[in-house]
C-alpha cells in the first residue's frame, strides 16, 4: 500500500473511532474536551515556528484556556482544593520570588507568558469532568498519531525535515522532543486500549493500531530517553496488574511488601537499562555527563535556592567556561559544544531553584502519583504517562519545549488528590469575579501580541536590508532587550548587515541572556571593528574557553594580533591553530589551517 493510503486509512479509522468512543457523552462534555484536544493537536504544528508565529502559539494558548475556564466558571457551584492543589500554589508562588528577588537578570517575557499559560492550563483541567478528560486524552492520542504522520512523512521523502541534519523530528526541531512526545502518547493508548480490551470495538482497534504507528516512528527517532520512558512506563503497568494493586498507594491499615518489592525491581531494571543504552551513542553520553558535571557547579555556588527560576541559559555556557579554565586537561574539552539545556530537569531545578524548589516540586509529583479518587479508583492512564514523563526529565529536556511542557498541568490535573477543603457557592460571585479576570487577561494576550507582531515583522525587513525598518528596529529595542529570541536576531542582523556600532549593545545584551561561543565570537568581532582591540581580545578568549575545540574563537585572535601588530602572539596563536585538536574537521577548518599557514610563512619572510 502506498504511503498516501497508509496515512489515509489510519485517519479514517481515528475519525470512525472517535465518533463511536464519544456516543453518549453529552453536548458540554463534548465541547470541554474536543475544544481542549485540538488545541492540543494545533499547538506542536505551529510551536517549531520562528518570529512571531510562535509567540502566536503562546497566545493562542491563553486564549483557547482562558475561553475555556469561561465556559466552566459560569457553572462554578463548589471550591475543591486538594493537597496536589495546594502543592502546586506553593511551588507556584516559590517560582514567583525566584524570578523577582534572586534572578538576576529579569525574565524572558514570552517565558512567563507560557507559565500564565501552564497555570490556566491546570486549572481547566481540575475543572473538567471525568467524561471530559476521557476525551482529552484520546486527543492526546490523536496528537501522537499525527506527530508519526508527520514523521512517516519525513521518512518517506514527502516532506522535509525541520532540521537539516537529521531525517526525522516531526514538527519539532530535532528527533529528540518528538520521540519524548510519542513516548507519552503511547503510554495513553496502551492505558486506554487496556480499558477497551473487553468491548474489541472499533476504538481499541485504532488505539491498537495506533500504539505501532508511534511506536514505530518513536523506534525511529533514535531517543534513548524515550525508549527508556515507554520502557519503565510499561514495566509499571504489567507490574501493577501483576499485583493487581497500586505501586504507589499503600493503604492506610496495613503495610504492603509486594508495593516495596515491585518498587525495588522497577528500580534496579532502569538502572540496568540505563547502563546499558549508556553504550549505544557513547559519545553523546559522555557529552551528558559533561553537561551534568559543569551543572554541579551552578549548584554548588546557589545550593538552597538557586541562581533564580528559569536562569540557566544566561548561566550555563559561563559556568562552563569557568570549569574549563580550571580544568584545562579535561578529557571533555574538545567535546564541549554551545549548550543550553540541562538533559535532567531534576538538575535544572536545582541549578534555577535551589534545594527548596526541587523538594516543591518532587512533593507535587509525589502528591499526584499517591492520589486516588474518593471511591478508590485511580485515573491510570493520566498516572502512567506522567510516570513516562518523569522518566524521560532524567535524560532530556521537556520543560524547554512548550507541547511537552504542557503535558505537565495535564496529567496532574488529571489526577486526584486528597481534599483539604471544600466549599459550595450559594450564588456566583466568584464565577462572575473571575470571569471579568479572564475577559482582562484575554484583552492583555491581544495587545501583547500586537506588540510581538509588529516587533518581528520589523525584524523581517530588517532582515531584508529595509532602512527604515533598521532604525525602527534599533528604536524597538529597548522595549525587548530581556526577549532573548528577538534579542538574538536583532543582534545577528545588525551585525551581518555590517552594522557594527549599533549592533554592540544587542551583542552585550544577547551575550548576558544567552552567552555561547558564536555570540562572543560575533560580539568580539563587532569589537575588533570598532577599534576596541583591548576589550575585543578578552571576549575572544572567553570564546575559546566555552568551547576549546572549535576553531573560530583562536582565529579571530589570530586576526586580531595580525591586524594590531603584535608578531609574537600572532605567532604563538598560528602555532597553536596548527596543532589544535578540534571536535569535528571539515572544509572549513581545513580552510582555515591554510589560511594561518600561509599568513604565517608570509609574515616569517618579512
Amino acid at each position: 500500500m502506498a504511503p498516501q493510503g497508509v496515512c489515509f486509512l489510519v485517519f479514517s479509522m481515528g475519525v470512525r473511532g472517535v465518533l463511536r468512543y464519544l456516543t453518549g457523552l453529552d453536548e458540554r462534555h463534548f465541547i470541554t474536551g474536543a475544544v481542549a484536544g485540538l488545541l492540543w493537536c494545533a499547538v506542536p504544528f505551529f510551536y517549531g515556528a520562528r518570529g512571531s508565529s510562535q509567540y502566536a502559539v503562546v497566545f493562542v494558548v491563553l486564549l483557547c484556556v482562558a475561553t475555556l475556564l469561561l465556559f466552566r466558571l459560569f457553572s462554578l457551584r463548589a471550591v475543591r482544593v486538594t493537597l496536589t492543589d495546594a502543592l502546586v500554589g506553593v511551588y507556584i508562588l516559590y517560582g514567583l520570588f525566584s524570578v523577582v528577588f534572586v534572578r538576576d537578570i529579569p525574565a524572558d517575557p514570552v517565558w512567563l507568558w507560557e507559565w500564565v499559560g501552564l497555570l490556566l492550563l491546570y486549572v481547566l483541567v481540575r475543572n473538567f469532568s471525568p467524561k471530559s478528560r476521557q476525551t482529552l486524552l484520546l486527543f492526546v492520542v490523536v496528537s501522537g498519531v499525527l506527530q508519526a504522520a508527520v514523521g512517516l512523512s519525513q521518512l518517506w521523502g514527502m516532506i522535509p525535515p525541520k532540521h537539516p541534519v537529521f531525517e526525522l523530528t516531526g514538527c519539532f526541531l530535532n528527533p529528540g522532543p518528538l520521540g519524548g512526545y510519542l513516548a507519552v502518547c503511547i503510554i495513553v493508548a496502551v492505558c486506554l486500549c487496556i480499558e477497551e480490551a473487553k468491548r474489541r470495538g472499533i476504538v481499541f482497534w485504532w488505539l491498537s493500531v495506533a500504539v505501532l504507528l508511534m511506536g514505530y516512528v518513536c523506534f525511529r527517532s533514535d531517543s534513548r530517553a524515550a525508549w527508556l520512558s515507554v520502557g519503565v512506563a510499561l514495566l509499571w503497568v504489567v507490574m501493577r496488574m501483576f499485583t493487581r494493586q497500586s505501586i504507589l498507594l499503600t493503604p492506610r491499615h496495613r503495610f504492603c511488601p509486594r508495593r516495596v518489592y515491585v518498587s525495588v525491581c522497577m528500580g534496579v531494571l532502569v538502572l540496568l537499562s540505563a547502563v546499558l543504552l549508556y553504550g549505544y551513542r557513547r559519545d553523546s553520553a559522555h557529552a551528558r555527563m559533561f553537561i551534568w558535571k559543569v551543572s554541579t557547579t551552578m549548584i554548588a555556588e546557589s545550593p538552597l535556592l538557586g541562581n533564580g527560576a528559569g536562569s540557566y541559559p544566561s548561566g550555563y555556557m559561563l559556568a562552563q567556561r569557568d570549569y574549563i579554565e580550571h580544568h584545562p586537561n579535561s578529557s571533555y574539552g574538545v567535546s564541549a559544544d554551545n549548550n543550553f539545556v540541562a538533559y535532567n530537569e531534576f538538575i535544572h531545578v536545582l541549578c534555577d531553584q535551589g534545594v527548596l524548589g526541587l523538594v516543591l516540586l518532587l512533593a507535587v509529583f509525589l502528591s499526584a502519583l499517591g492520589s486516588a479518587s474518593a471511591d478508590g479508583r485511580e485515573d491510570i492512564p493520566a498516572k502512567c504517562a506522567l510516570v513516562a514523563l518523569l522518566v524521560f526529565c532524567c535524560f532530556s529536556y521537556p520543560a524547554s519545549v512548550l507541547p511537552l511542557k504542557m503535558f505537565f498541568p495535564l496529567y496532574l490535573g488529571m489526577l486526584p488528590g486528597r481534599e483539604l477543603w471544600k466549599r459550595t457557592l450559594r450564588v456566583k460571585p466568584l464565577g462572575s469575579i473571575l470571569s471579568v479576570l479572564l475577559f482582562g487577561l484575554l484583552i492583555c494576550c491581544v495587545m501583547q501580541y500586537g506588540r510581538f507582531h509588529r516587533a518581528y515583522s520589523t525584524l523581517r525587513g530588517m532582515l531584508e536590508g529595509e532602512p527604515e525598518a533598521i532604525t525602527q528596529g534599533i528604536e524597538d529595542f529597548p522595549r525587548f532587550r530581556y526577549d532573548t529570541e528577538y534579542v538574538l536576531n536583532h543582534a545577528q542582523i545588525l551585525f551581518m548587515h555590517h552594522y557594527y556600532p549599533q549592533s554592540l549593545n544587542p551583542l552585550r545584551e544577547a551575550a548576558a541572556l544567552c552567552p555561547s561561543s558564536t555570540v562572543y565570537c560575533r560580539l568580539g568581532e563587532a569589537l575588533h571593528r570598532t577599534g576596541h582591540y583591548a576589550e575585543a581580545e578578552r571576549v575572544y578568549k572567553q570564546a575559546a574557553l566555552m568551547t576549546p575545540g572549535f576553531i573560530t574563537p583562536p582565529y579571530r585572535l589570530f586576526r586580531l594580533y595580525m591586524e594590531t601588530g603584535d608578531t609574537t602572539k600572532a605567532d604563538s596563536m598560528a602555532v597553536l591553530i596548527q596543532n589544535k585538536t578540534l571536535k569535528v574537521e571539515n572544509a572549513r577548518t581545513m580552510r582555515l589551517r591554510t589560511e594561518v599557514h600561509d599568513l604565517k610563512s608570509t609574515l616569517k619572510s618579512e
